[in-house]
């Protein structure tokens, strides 16, 4: 398996989410977004899985995603 890197942008309305908690739901990876709303995730492997991102106010969302071999996915989320 090759780990890839998942990465985008999160908003809300037409501001960047500063310090927005973005994860891959059943493994280890989480990071924080910075202070124009984006974020990096590296080393998710190949297969399905799903995000999550979620706020200090405890408002989430969850998009489920596929990522094949050497690919690196962008996908961003508005709240």
């Amino acid at each position: 398996m090759t780990p890839n890197v998942i990465s985008g942008n999160v908003s809300v309305g037409d501001s960047p989410a500063v310090n927005y908690h973005v994860s891959v739901d059943g493994t280890n990876l989480t990071t924080v977004t910075d202070d124009f709303g984006n974020y990096r995730l590296p080393g998710v492997v190949e297969g399905t899985g799903v995000m999550i991102v979620t706020n200090d106010g405890g408002k989430i969302i969850r998009k489920p995603f596929t990522i094949e071999k050497g690919q690196d996915l962008k996908m961003d989320f508005a709240f």
